[in-house]
């Protein structure tokens, strides 16, 4: 008798061991996903970190250096608004602007109230030739930026540049 509980036990055992193992995976996994606070703050800074590094290549020219410690930072902090930022303004000095445009618009999408991203956008699509857009971004800077900084008040004037631009000569007037 003996004999016929000892598989039965060990295979409830093993059972047992299974459940509770890959519950535990779950938690990790799910912890990992969800951070407490404290984790996150550490996890933000630590991305901070990357992104001046980041910055520090990008000064001397080391643009590839640069977008891998950006990319670090994301990966570390996919919700850094400034790091994709950023990343786009790499992948534009590389030739890469399909990556540059994703990138700034990311940054917006997870932080619409981000200014940068907003002058890079519309710088972008200036250089890109595409005014409608340049003219978007420039009015959205404008109107939400500060008044006294400077960066607001070119905005201004880029937007009231472009949509004097599209007017007809004889609607044109010296102000």
């Amino acid at each position: 008798m003996n004999k016929d509980i000892l598989p039965k036990f060990l295979i409830i055992l093993i059972a047992t061991l299974c459940v509770f193992s890959s519950g535990g995976t779950l938690f990790i996994q799910r912890a990992a996903a969800n951070p407490a606070p404290e984790d996150a703050d550490q996890l933000h800074l630590q991305a901070q970190e990357y992104r001046q590094a980041g910055l520090g290549k990008q000064r001397i020219g080391s643009l590839s250096e640069a977008m891998g410690l950006y990319q670090k930072a994301i990966a570390i902090d996919p919700g850094y608004a400034v790091a994709y930022n950023d990343l786009g303004v790499v992948y534009e000095a590389m030739g890469l602007p399909e990556r540059a445009e994703e990138s700034y618009l990311k940054s917006l999408k997870i932080d619409p109230g981000y200014s940068g991203a907003y002058s890079n956008l519309a710088l972008f699509y200036e250089n890109k030739g595409d005014l409608e857009k340049a003219a978007l971004y420039w009015g959205k800077r404008a109107q939400i930026g500060s008044p006294d900084d400077p960066w607001t008040q070119k905005a201004a004037r880029r937007f009231k540049d472009i949509r004097m631009s599209k007017q007809p000569i004889s609607e044109q007037r010296e102000e």
